[in-house]
């Protein structure tokens, strides 16, 4: 019997080991010639003013780039300042995008795949770079649903403090999903939050030297993925990814300091 292999919906068909095979072709020999690569697509400005910095989105992207988006969040006002949705037309080409930002704000950026298989196609495996004034702030490609770089300024709190900011994107049972960030060292709970569906949730809090728990909850045991939507959370002291999770049970508990 034939094999028959179907990915997405590309088909292929194997003959079975035992099919005779006829004797090799002679072909003529002939020095085989590199496909010529089509320029980098650019988008966006090309210099920034003094106040700003200048954020590049590198995409190598694979033969399914309308599966690829991603999006600039601020996280101060959780608004979107800048996006990028891929199409058909751009699949196995690079994507250059560029954007101004304000250089004294923290902002997160989150790319995503629609399939859940990354970038990272059947013959082609996509990646992506982030980049600030030219300095490589993330890169990557072999992700599942989606992936998150933090970028810019943290937010100012006092001499001994240290921001501490909670990245939430819900599934579809956002009243399951709740957090708990307990303070240690006195037993007491810094902030709880529940949430609505379907959301993206950024919260910026300022904590004072001492041992913390973030116990992440879902009050129906099946985490914030990915039977019912696709959620995560990440969690970042001064800018610096602590936990990033998204399929757990009941609770999930990160513990950390701040020094």
């Amino acid at each position: 019997m034939e094999q028959v292999i179907t990915y997405r919906n590309i088909t292929f068909t194997n003959p079975p080991p035992s099919a005779p095979v006829g004797a090799p072709m002679s072909w003529p020999v002939s020095t085989p010639v590199a496909s010529p690569q089509a320029a980098p697509t650019s988008i966006g400005p090309i210099t920034c003013s003094s106040s700003q910095s200048k954020v590049e989105v590198v995409m190598n992207l694979d033969e399914y780039a309308e599966e690829t988006s991603y999006k600039i969040v601020q996280t101060s006002t959780n608004t979107v300042v800048d996006e990028y949705q891929g199409t058909a037309s751009v699949s196995k080409s690079t994507v250059i995008k560029s954007s101004c930002l304000e250089s004294n704000k923290m902002y997160l950026f989150i790319i995503k795949d629609s399939y859940g298989d990354g970038m990272q196609g059947f013959l082609t495996l996509g990646t992506y770079e982030v980049k600030v004034n030219g300095v490589t702030k993330g890169s990557g490609g072999n992700f599942l649903r989606e992936d998150l770089v933090m970028l810019g300024q943290p937010p100012s709190c006092s001499s001994t403090e240290k921001p501490f900011t909670a990245v939430v994107q819900t599934d579809n049972y956002g009243a399951e999903t709740s957090y708990i960030l307990t303070n240690l060292s006195t037993a007491k709970n810094i902030r709880s939050k529940a949430y609505n569906s379907n959301t993206l949730n950024i919260e910026e809090i300022c904590l004072a030297p001492a041992d913390y728990r973030f116990r992440m909850k879902d009050s129906s045991a099946d985490g914030i993925c990915c039977g019912y939507g696709y959620g995560y959370y990440a969690i970042y002291s001064n800018g610096v990814l602590l936990k990033k999770g998204a399929q757990f049970g009941s609770t999930e508990n990160t513990l950390f300091s701040v020094i």
